[in-house]
């Protein structure tokens, strides 16, 4: 198999190619420093993500508020963190990196408020 990157970890933007089978890789080419190629690699195996949303609030001066998640999670379970996030209405107050959900999916990754809002 082989798989076309596009490196994100610098602004040069290198096009990589991977070449490889399952969790077996061949061939790194294109990339233009070390960083590179281990980011094309581990795109290659496992893409992981760090997800950012908005959870809904109860008596809070705004309706909303954004989480993120403490480190980067599995690609493939990007949507069913997102179903879990979408259905939380967490009550006011909430404190800056406040954990809203602790091993999402069991994934050893939280979910954290990303802003303060007081209660109304």
């Amino acid at each position: 198999m082989t798989k076309s990157i596009t490196c994100v970890i610098c602004p040069s933007g290198c096009n990589i190619v991977v070449e490889g089978g399952g969790i077996s890789i061949n061939s790194v080419t294109g990339n233009r420093c070390p960083r590179g190629r281990e980011y094309a690699m581990n795109e290659f195996i496992c893409p992981m993500r760090t997800l950012t949303s908005s959870v809904a609030v109860k008596h809070g001066e705004r309706p909303v508020f954004s989480v993120r998640t403490t480190n980067p999670i599995p690609k493939e379970k990007m949507k069913e963190c997102m179903d879990i996030i979408m259905t939380l209405e967490i009550e006011a107050p909430i404190q800056m990196y406040q954990q809203i959900i602790h091993n999402i999916l069991n994934t050893g990754v939280d979910v954290v408020a990303t802003t303060c809002i007081k209660r109304v």
